[in-house]
């Protein structure tokens, strides 16, 4: 009785392990004898073949062998839809997980290597660093002390000023000429200025500044209202 017991608290585990020998089993292409049962679940049974395991389907035995081992075709197939979609919902993690690596490699090589000017894609190192005060805002852009030598850079100069940091990418676009303070005409290296995937059309170049971070104590006053 006791054996009984243990081999039907194995079979609803799915495992038994060498408890059960069939004389013989069969499904649509092989057959079995003397096997012995090594795992039952509701979809099949595995056996032991010589140092290794076959696999037989429930669906497949002798209706005597599907009665033995509880064998249910609702609850089969019910367990095998549900299997397979933990396993698409597994795969479809996956390749989300893999589409959002791949997309993030391609962001960060973009923001690293491609530089959009006047609405055209550049590489960056088609592109000339910019990095220095605004001399002087005229007309057509801005003068520029790059780092010791003046170029010229094609510009909306709305909002700029005497001084502000341009800290860029220029593209080489020739020369331009201009009338400096004592009168003499000078000729400089002109560019068009550049920033990651936008011109710096309309906006201000100079850095934003940077807002001073409230202390542990002015935190605790704004919280509760203390002055």
């Amino acid at each position: 009785m006791k054996s009984k017991v243990a081999i039907i608290l194995m079979l609803a585990a799915g495992v038994l392990c060498g408890e059960e020998t069939i004389s013989v089993i069969s499904d649509k292409t092989r057959s079995f004898t003397n096997a012995e049962v090594y795992k039952v679940t509701t979809s099949e049974v595995w056996v032991k073949v010589g140092a290794g395991l076959a696999r037989v389907p429930l669906a497949e035995v002798s209706p005597e062998l599907q009665k033995k081992f509880s064998y249910d075709p609702v609850k089969a197939e019910a367990e095998k839809q549900a299997a397979l979609g933990k396993e698409a919902a597994q795969m479809e993690t996956l390749r989300l997980k893999l589409e959002a690596t791949q997309n993030a490699d391609i962001e960060r090589w973009r923001k690293e290597n491609l530089r959009l000017v006047d609405g055209k894609i550049y590489d960056k190192s088609d592109l000339t660093v910019i990095f220095g005060p605004v001399i002087s805002v005229t007309k057509e852009g801005l003068l520029v002390n790059n780092r010791c030598d003046t170029v010229f850079l094609s510009a909306n100069t709305k909002g700029i000023t005497d001084g502000a940091t341009v800290d860029g990418y220029g593209l080489p676009k020739g020369t331009y000429q201009y009338v400096a303070v004592g009168g003499a005409v000078r000729t400089v290296k002109s560019y068009t200025l550049a920033s990651q995937y936008k011109a710096l059309q309309g906006e201000t170049i100079a850095p934003p500044k940077q807002q001073p971070q409230p202390t542990a104590d002015k935190k605790m006053q704004e919280r509760y209202g203390i002055k």
